[in-house]
């Protein structure tokens, strides 16, 4: 484990001693990302919305445009996870690909984590028809 001094050598700021004691023991980390506990812990997700009856919007990452391209593969991978496991629990899936397709549709600096003001809103907008055709569908039934 990381001892608090440790984080602090690091950099890190704004954490607590006590807070970092929190994390330590409530959480494990063991570093990179690990496909296997993802799909599992996903599974479990995905189990309890789909139990509930939860209409389930799931929004892709951005995979292609930026220039962090290490996270770029990390969200590759996440995504070739969700998507199946999304379509097969019958959620909702926005390829956030199909609205990213070129720098401008990043803030910038970013890396391709986060989206200009004009992606948010495209974004929005299918969500709300989205949210507006289940509505109708169960007004329906």
């Amino acid at each position: 484990k990381v001892s608090y001094d440790d984080i602090l050598s690091h950099g890190v700021q704004n954490v607590s001693r006590e807070q970092w004691a929190f994390l330590a023991s409530e959480f494990e980390f063991v570093g990179g990302f690990n496909p296997l506990q993802f799909s599992s812990d996903l599974a479990q997700v995905f189990a309890k919305l789909t139990g509930k009856g939860k209409h389930v919007i799931i929004v892709g990452l951005n995979e292609v445009v930026g220039h962090n391209k290490p996270m770029l593969e990390v969200f590759g991978k996440v995504n070739r996870i969700v998507i199946p496991m999304a379509r097969a629990a019958g959620f909702d899936f926005i390829d956030i690909n199909q609205l990213v397709r070129n720098e401008e549709d990043l803030t910038p600096d970013a890396g391709g984590s986060h989206y200009s003001r004009e992606t948010y809103y495209k974004l929005s907008q299918i969500i709300l028809s989205l949210i507006k055709n289940k509505t109708m569908i169960s007004e329906a039934a």
